[in-house]
């Protein structure tokens, strides 16, 4: 798959000291819960510490903030897809929001999103909070075989929607015309990688959701997902310079790999050797 410049962020939460309860429950999806530092969590409840009295808009307002880091990692849905959709474009510019960059809002989508959520469906979940779904990882157990699937069962579509801007010098296309060429001339992954790391990944959170361990719940979820289909491992692409995404890829356990250099400037392959039972 085309490398996607997205940047994933791990930052330190500024409201809260963070505390991860990851739970899984009756229906098989992953509850997050984060405690603040003014309590803690005893059976599913909140306990907080006394404080001084606060108006009813401070009061209001913590809770909102406090119901914010309820977050659930659950499997995708079918009305999941505007959701990915918007969440591609909000983070499509190195993790900012590239809605000023692009015409058509539904392009990045269409390349990072949407094809996921359509053919596997069975390795996309979905990070959700109070305000809905802020932030997903979606992939393939298979390269391979999903690259073959988006010939036969995704890009035909899109290439009768789109006109090619093949004759348009690269230097001088658009940010749409790029896209645009990416959906008809897609790159496709190097054998020497999709076979000693035969799965991919994209992850992406919007910035509510930034800072809550979130991430690593979602990679937790998908690895797992991935490698109980057989998966031996994992790849993904990022900028050489996008280094906050590395060091979260390199604290999970991915490792730089040197089979093939990537085809776009700036751009490294990342991988992880997978287990039945996880990461290796």
């Amino acid at each position: 798959m085309e490398f996607s410049n997205e940047l994933f962020e791990i930052c330190t939460c500024r409201r809260f000291a963070v505390k991860i309860d990851l739970s899984l429950e009756a229906d098989n999806n992953v509850r997050v819960q984060v405690a603040n530092s003014a309590g803690t969590t005893r059976g599913g409840r909140r306990a907080m510490q006394r404080r001084p009295a606060q108006t009813a808009a401070g009061v209001s307002g913590n809770r909102r903030r406090i119901e914010r880091c309820m977050i659930e990692i659950r499997p995708v849905q079918s009305d999941d897809l505007d959701a990915l959709y918007r969440i591609a474009l909000a983070t499509g510019d190195g993790g900012a929001d590239a809605a000023a960059l692009y015409r058509d809002p539904k392009l990045v989508g269409h390349i990072y999103a949407g094809p996921y959520a359509k053919l596997c469906p069975e390795t996309v979940f979905v990070a959700q909070d109070t305000d809905g779904v802020g932030g997903y990882i979606v992939g393939a157990a298979n390269t391979l075989a999903f690259e073959t699937r988006l010939e036969a069962e995704w890009w035909p579509d899109l290439r009768a929607e789109y006109a090619d801007y093949a004759d348009t010098p690269h230097a001088e296309r658009t940010p749409d015309q790029r896209r645009v060429h990416a959906i008809r001339q897609p790159r496709r992954t190097p054998s020497e990688i999709a076979n000693a790391y035969p799965s991919h990944l994209h992850i992406n959170l919007l910035p509510r959701l930034r800072g809550h361990g979130v991430g690593r719940a979602l990679m937790d979820r998908w690895l797992a997902a991935v490698s109980e289909s057989g998966s031996t491992g994992a790849h993904l692409a990022t900028g050489a310079a996008n280094t906050r995404a590395i060091r979260f890829y390199t604290a999970y356990g991915f490792r730089a790999l040197a089979l093939v250099p990537h085809s776009v400037s700036g751009a490294v392959w990342l991988g992880i050797a997978l287990r039945r039972d996880g990461p290796g």
